[in-house]
């Protein structure tokens, strides 16, 4: 009998990884300021979170103390650590953290001197390390310890040391179209993708392909013009085109964006994981799940906008963190969301 049930445990987990199991509706950061845009999110591996206000000449930056599990309960503190001035008010867009828990920002303005990357020490201490405003920017992704990917205006990836923001081996590296958005690297073929949304067009991913951290000057577009529905098709489009990479079970994370170009309205706004096959100019992306909001309680409807994405595993589960909006402009709401997959562990199956 104890081997019978063994055999069950062990076929059921190989069964639940085969197929796969969608995530699944965890719990919502309730910010303070519930109507503030939410420029971009970093969820930790510790359940602590940070993410960045956008759309305002004073944008914060928050730490969100035992986020899981505490938004079940809201039994989490949030601390403005930082508050940024963009003399544009376009605000702040990305942020990112190294192995150490140390941040970075990113917040785009018209030109580079008014642009905003800084970098500041891990928690508890959250002490400012350096500041640069040398090219205007949009997203950013920690490439390893060491390096720093900048997403540059318009279509160009850069590199930056994180010791102190300085230029990092090799020039810009451009491809593709208008107007590049988030980065974010996969760890296991390291391949650069670039979220991008505007320019008239509708497509939202490019992938630089041929590098690694250590021989960046090989980097190169590889693909253009992929995932074409998830955008924005107006001229320039919306702040962020948020991607990230779950590097346990090799998949992208994109944001359905609203397009407000679509007549009437677009009415797909959401989350949209992707496996990923292949890597550079033959990588296949295989729709898997869409989440848009719609299902979690007390909600009015599907997202409005998603803004920013973040994939972490904390304590031996996969879980993303969505920031995004919800109800009808100009009376949006702004949420983080939480998602978890719930297959991760045996002891969720409560077998007997």
């Amino acid at each position: 009998m104890k081997k019978f049930f063994l055999l069950t445990v062990i076929l059921l987990f190989a069964l639940s990884n085969a197929i796969g199991i969608d995530y699944q509706y965890y719990g919502t950061i309730n910010l303070k300021t519930p109507n503030i845009s939410v420029g971009g999110v970093a969820l930790k591996s510790d359940g602590n979170l940070y993410f960045v206000h956008f759309g305002g000449n004073a944008s914060d930056v928050v730490y969100v103390e035992n986020a899981i599990p505490g938004c079940l309960t809201d039994a989490y503190t949030s601390t403005v650590i930082s508050t940024e001035f963009l003399a544009t008010g376009r605000g702040l867009n990305d942020i990112d953290l190294d192995s150490a828990g140390n941040i970075y920002i990113s917040g785009t303005g018209a030109a580079a001197a008014d642009s905003v990357l800084k970098k500041f020490s891990a928690a508890p201490a959250h002490a400012e390390i350096w500041s640069s405003n040398d090219v205007r920017h949009n997203g950013i992704e920690v490439l390893t310890d060491d390096i720093l990917i900048i997403g540059e205006a318009f279509n160009k990836i850069g590199f930056k040391k994180t010791s102190d923001g300085t230029a990092q081996g090799t020039a810009s590296i451009t491809g593709g179209d208008n107007y590049g958005r988030s980065v974010t690297f996969n760890s296991s073929n390291n391949d650069i993708y670039m979220g991008r949304n505007g320019d008239y067009k509708l497509d939202a991913l490019k992938i630089f392909s041929g590098g690694s951290p250590t021989n960046l000057a090989a980097y190169a577009l590889a693909l253009d013009h992929l995932l074409p529905t998830l955008g924005n098709s107006t001229q320039y489009a919306s702040a962020m085109q948020a991607t990230d990479y779950d590097w346990n079970n090799n998949e992208l994370l994109a944001a359905d964006a609203f397009d407000q170009a679509v007549p009437p309205n677009d009415t797909n706004q959401g989350l949209r994981i992707y496996s990923i096959a292949g890597s550079g100019a033959s990588t296949v992306f295989t729709e898997i799940q869409y989440f848009d909001g719609s299902t979690i309680p007390g909600r009015p409807g599907q997202y409005a906008n998603v803004y920013s994405i973040s994939y972490n595993r904390i304590g031996g589960r996969d879980y993303i963190a969505i920031a995004g909006s919800f109800g009808t402009a100009p009376n949006l709401t702004s949420v983080i969301d939480i998602l978890v997959r719930p297959h991760a562990a045996v002891a969720d199956w409560n077998l007997y």
